[in-house]
């Protein structure tokens, strides 16, 4: 049904009329002003790609530090940007539809003291804050994040729009169509669609990162010699995952044929399929599953190499400029692959429900990606 829905809206988009005029588009000036950007995607991936439009908006000339509104896990990933940032972070109970009976505004969340405490606390938090403008750039049936450009009480409310929808009735000042379903630019370049009266053009892909010394000090320990090698087996959603004999293939040529040696990463949920590569690949093969994500960070920033599925850990792994076999079996990689084009990043297209065994021409040409940018990217010997 949503594919269906999907598709209904491209073929409206496709016919529809001239979009905003030049008077809704009217430069607002940014320079100096506190403002607030809401998110509320919490996978990690998601939050990787905030951080670009995030760096334009400050080099639009936003006051530092920028305020975020992001939910518990992003905030983990924005914390190792290497941005000015104020972070809020908005409690998994206050995440939720507009209709639901636990929303704070119901009657049954007087029975649950502790939302009404935190719905308080964060909206103290945001007005404290004098805001002068706050984006949007969350926008989704499931999800209320406008509520919170009000309570933030910015004059100036940005931020996607639906489909004939006024921006006076949905609180906002003005807003941007959203085209997101048809996945005709990369997502963080869409992120910057909303900012752009504010300045912000493209998104800087130029990014830096914090990383702690002892996070690398336990990344370095889990490394043998020769070229490093990270492998992503995992990703949240089952469709996006690569056969694992695939990359236990793949992890056995670069401990016995490269000479090297692997890393897999993966999240804590993901231990027994990190644990299971382990054993099949043997020799230099170690494996991380924990949550401090500063070190998967710099195992990302130490490899030669990553192999993964479309998934957090490869949005990382581009931002970090690692050369990258990115595998992708579902999404559109125009939206959610490599954000430039540069030869250190490939993308894989692997069928749905692709038949062949682990020798197959998929794991073939993975390999053969791999062995290339190791031998014109690789700082260790082979």
């Amino acid at each position: 049904m949503s594919r269906l829905i999907d598709s209904i809206r491209r073929v409206r988009t496709t016919f529809r009329g001239p979009g905003p005029g030049p008077t809704e588009q009217t430069p607002i000036a940014v320079a100096g002003r506190r403002v607030l950007v809401v998110y509320l995607f919490d996978a990690v991936g998601d939050a990787i790609l905030l951080g670009p439009a995030l760096a334009a908006l400050l080099d639009a000339g936003a006051k530092a530090p920028l305020g975020v509104l992001v939910r518990p896990n992003a905030a983990r990933v924005l914390k190792l940007l290497d941005l000015p940032l104020k972070l809020h972070t908005l409690p998994d109970e206050l995440h939720l539809p507009p209709a639901d009976p636990r929303r704070p505004e119901t009657v049954r969340a007087w029975k649950a003291p502790e939302v009404r405490e935190a719905q308080e606390k964060l909206q103290t938090a945001l007005a404290g804050r004098k805001y002068d403008v706050a984006v949007d750039l969350t926008y989704r049936a499931d999800t209320d994040a406008r509520r919170w450009l009000a309570a933030s009480g910015a004059e100036v409310r940005l931020g996607w729009m639906g489909d004939g929808e006024d921006p006076a009735e949905a609180g906002l000042t003005g807003g941007v169509e959203d085209e997101r379903v048809m996945a005709t630019r990369h997502w963080s370049r869409y992120l910057t669609l909303p900012l752009a009266r504010l300045g912000v053009r493209a998104p800087r892909f130029e990014l830096g990162f914090s990383v702690p010394d002892a996070a690398r000090e336990a990344a370095d320990e889990l490394w043998g010699p020769g070229p490093r090698v990270v492998l992503v087996p995992g990703a949240r959603n089952p469709a996006k995952r690569w056969d694992p004999e695939r990359f236990e293939r793949v992890g056995q040529w670069v401990v016995r044929e490269a000479r090297g040696s692997v890393v897999i990463v993966g999240a804590p949920s993901e231990a027994k399929l990190v644990k299971g590569l382990i054993k099949g690949i043997g020799g230099a093969a170690e494996g991380y599953t924990k949550k401090d994500l500063a070190t998967l960070l710099a195992l990302i920033q130490g490899a030669d190499a990553v192999l993964t599925n479309d998934t957090g850990p490869m949005h990382l792994a581009f931002l970090a400029g690692t050369p990258t076999v990115a595998i992708f079996t579902w999404m559109n990689p125009l939206c959610w692959g490599p954000p430039v084009t540069d030869p250190r990043f490939v993308v894989l297209r692997v069928p749905e429900g692709a038949a062949e065994d682990a020798e197959g021409i998929y794991t073939r040409a993975a390999l053969h990606y791999l062995d290339t940018l190791l031998g014109k990217f690789a700082r260790r010997a082979r």
